[in-house]
């Protein structure tokens, strides 16, 4: 999840999960994996997405242009792949999405240039083939399935594809770009809108398989346990509050109405945690909450009133980490302030503040990924540069891991797990933003911390 958020929504963030822990104390060294446009130009990857045991990214060495490239973490092992069809777009390949062991990308063009539309990358064989010959308006990974909007000459369909060409089917089903998408399983999920009117649909691909599950008006869809929960609006009757479904119509129905009657609770900020999805609402008493729910109208409560009265301030579920939801509060003060949820109203406290007004400029971008080891939150913006954090789920190991300066150039630090290390763009003022390597080093190892260095 990527987006920029000004003062007064939330500021950013790119979250790093760790499950499980080290068997000593570490420390964190950084280095610079590869620079990869050798000069103060950057090479600017771009789209980083972990493949297996790899990372796949574009970027530009000065030579060739934006070509799609590959590291396993190790600078021997990031290199341009050279196999592919030679595209025209100059913005290089797009759309990099993993999904069951194909990585996918789209090249722009016009559709009679072989080099041109959506092509998947084999991670087994490295075979590359063209699925679709022209771009695609939307990619949508489910669980092995891509499901793409392939347009054509004529009008956009919603395709699938299982990673061969041979594989591709093309439903009927032609909308506007769909929004609020998510896949269970081999299931895409999405908001499609017909004239005036917007509706909960479900597809595996196939016509057969394809149909409209709800008339109520779905946003901020999530899978908890493989049932789907969304805001839904039903158009008066209750306003926008929590619904379920199992993908059949009639098994589409209103959790509960949190606000009861016409008003809207407004549920928004959807995000699953342990055995919960969390999401924030105004039930018309406390303003806008953390709630929670187990999919079932008494397992929907208010976590805590961490805001007393009405007033709201910014309450933004985050991520996932060692079974509690971990989120940011943004204050009036401003503060940001760093909270963790077991579900419960004593569970759910305060980690630290990271950020005050001070240090706090806008806009921030904001993205969330999960990986191995502890969490690290990045805060990237033009006028601050790039913040490191790096939190254990304690006041005391919530701390700042590393600092870049601040440049004039805004970017994505694209954090990535890769094993138990952090692969991640940085500028550090000299080379440009190149991909950076954070790996943890044992003191019981080292016997003392060590240094930070470079690859050269």
């Amino acid at each position: 999840m990527k987006q920029l958020l000004s003062r007064g929504a939330l500021c950013a963030v790119a979250i790093f999960l760790i499950v499980g822990a080290f068997p000593c104390q570490a420390t964190d060294r950084f280095e610079l994996l590869l620079d990869i446009n050798p000069s103060s130009a950057s090479s600017s990857p771009w789209r980083l997405t972990r493949l297996g045991e790899k990372i796949y990214f574009s970027a530009d060495d000065g030579i060739h242009g934006k070509e799609l490239w590959e590291t396993d973490g190790t600078a021997v092992g990031t290199r341009m792949l050279t196999n592919l069809p030679d595209g025209t777009d100059p913005a290089g390949p797009g759309g990099l999405t993993a999904c069951g062991s194909y990585l996918y990308y789209t090249l722009s063009g016009v559709d009679t240039n072989p080099n041109t539309g959506l092509f998947s990358l084999n991670s087994a064989t490295g075979a590359t083939e063209r699925i679709w010959r022209y771009k695609p308006d939307g990619v949508y990974a489910g669980g092995t399935r891509l499901f793409f909007r392939g347009v054509s000459l004529s009008s956009p369909h919603l395709c699938a594809t299982d990673g061969t060409v041979a594989s591709v089917t093309e439903t009927a089903l032609s909308f506007p770009k769909p929004e609020s998408t998510i896949a269970i399983g081999n299931v895409l999920y999405f908001q499609a809108s017909q004239g005036f009117s917007t509706e909960l649909w479900r597809s595996d691909g196939t016509d057969a398989g394809s149909w409209k599950v709800s008339d109520v008006y779905p946003s901020s869809l999530a899978n908890l346990g493989g049932v789907l929960l969304y805001s839904g609006w039903d158009g008066g009757a209750t306003g926008q509050e929590l619904w379920r479904s199992d993908g059949t119509p009639g098994g589409t129905y209103l959790v509960k109405d949190i606000r009861p009657g016409n008003p809207s609770s407004y549920v928004m900020n959807l995000r699953v945690a342990g055995d919960y999805l969390y999401f924030t609402a105004n039930d018309g008493q406390h303003g806008m909450e953390l709630w929670r729910s187990d999919g079932t109208a008494d397992g929907t409560v208010l976590v805590r009133d961490i805001c007393p009265g009405s007033a709201y301030w910014g309450i933004k579920p985050l991520a996932d980490f060692a079974g509690c939801l971990f989120f940011f509060v943004e204050t009036d003060g401003p503060n940001l302030e760093l909270w963790k949820s077991d579900g419960s109203e004593a569970g759910t406290v305060k980690v630290r503040t990271l950020l005050e007004p001070s240090n706090y400029p806008s806009p921030y971008l904001v993205e969330s990924v999960s990986a191995n080891g502890l969490l690290y939150i990045a805060f990237s913006s033009t006028q601050a540069g790039l913040k490191l954090w790096k939190c254990d789920g304690t006041t005391a190991g919530t701390l700042i891991a590393r600092e870049f300066a601040s440049v004039s150039t805004y970017y994505d630090p694209y954090l990535t797990a890769l094993g138990n290390r952090l692969v991640f763009t940085a500028n550090d003022g000299a080379l440009g933003q190149e991909l950076w390597i954070m790996s943890p080093v044992s003191e019981r190892q080292t016997g003392a911390e060590e240094s930070w260095h470079k690859y050269r």
